[in-house]
């Protein structure tokens, strides 16, 4: 495989019987996987720049058929694919169905069409934070008052701040990736006219404000690739390689639902009957159209209820000088008890 994936410039996909486990969750029963038994298998994976495709139905896709304490399951058999593969099909799943007769479970390759895109929830990515007019822009928005009490003013307030990021992010940041690739070849500009201009200053100095800007709209970029892949970047390699962005894509495909099972066991597969499903799970669980029976009022006035003074004064707005007094009270009473335990240990110790 590694002298195959040498001359393979296109998608590619292996799928079928490896024979061998990549992680110690892909075997149950047997001997225990060792670490010197998935080496091979992941360093031949590494070094094609492989990765595997997502797989729905079995994890398990062998068994040697043995009865009790015999019986033996591992994972086998798989799909992997390389970078051009998820970008040409990023829809595509394996499914692993029952074994029947045979000792593998079959895997069927399925490339479904493109999912429409829908309303993404709102996310904060912390590379926001970097621009000069971050908290020029926060604390604008914030000090606009909101009328209400408790919760409410603090989820009006960070509910506003949503357009306010969208706005930064689409002037600053939307297009943060060509940015890098023309300092990228801005700055290697300059330095090939430096290598005929030695002892121009002017053009070191404007190489220096480049660079700078180069490395900050870098840190930017990489940032928010990051914050999106939830990986470990910078352990991997070299900034913005194919890996990272391979990993992204290959993260975006596994979360994806592309299929369920439905109340009746009848695998639903199409898009809109799968989200249909949910939501009406959810409003199965969560809402009731039927009328809920009201709790009689007398029952409660048989116990103990407060008077109108107590309820008045149960709700009433507290004072800043009520606040201060218990936190002041709170704090001498714990001093107190200091006191008091170092007094009872020195009457104890006689010193």
């Amino acid at each position: 495989m590694i002298g195959l994936s040498n001359g393979i410039r296109g998608c590619w996909i292996a799928i079928g019987d490896f024979n061998n486990v990549m992680n110690s969750n892909e075997r149950v029963g047997g001997n225990p996987v060792s670490l010197t038994e998935m080496q091979g298998m992941r360093r031949c994976v590494d070094l094609c720049e492989l990765q595997d495709l997502k797989q729905q139905g079995l994890w398990f896709t062998w068994s040697n058929k043995q009865v009790g304490g015999r019986r033996i399951y591992s994972k086998i058999d798989r799909a992997l694919v390389n970078g051009q593969w998820i970008i040409e099909f990023p829809h595509s799943y394996v499914t692993a169905l029952v074994e029947g007769v045979s000792d593998h479970c079959p895997l069927v390759l399925r490339l479904t069409d493109a999912i429409v895109k829908r309303h993404k929830p709102f996310k904060y990515y912390n590379v926001w934070n970097q621009s000069k007019d971050f908290l020029k822009l926060v604390e604008e928005s914030w000090r606009e008052p909101v009328e209400g009490k408790c919760m409410f003013p603090l989820v009006r307030k960070l509910k506003r701040l949503k357009p306010v990021f969208k706005k930064l992010n689409k002037g600053q940041f939307a297009d943060i990736p060509q940015k890098v690739e023309l300092l990228r070849r801005e700055l290697e500009t300059i330095q090939e006219q430096i290598q005929g201009k030695l002892d121009d200053e002017d053009l070191m100095e404007y190489e220096l404000v480049v660079y700078r800007e180069y490395i900050q709209s870098s840190k930017a970029y990489e940032s928010f690739l990051q914050q999106k892949a939830k990986e470990l970047w910078g352990k991997q390699g070299d900034s913005n390689s194919s890996y990272f962005h391979a990993k992204l894509r290959i993260r975006t495909m596994k979360n994806r639902i592309n299929s369920i099972v439905g109340a009746n066991g009848a695998v639903i597969t199409d898009w809109n009957l799968v989200r249909d499903h949910f939501i009406g799970c959810f409003q199965h669980q969560l809402g009731q159209n039927s009328s809920r029976e009201v709790s009689q009022l007398e029952i409660f006035q048989r116990g103990h209820v407060l008077n109108w003074q107590q309820q008045v004064q149960l709700v009433k707005q507290v004072s800043k000088l009520e606040v201060k007094n218990a936190t002041g009270a709170s704090i001498a009473a714990r001093v107190q008890a200091c006191t008091d335990m170092a007094v009872d240990c020195t009457k104890e110790h006689g010193t």
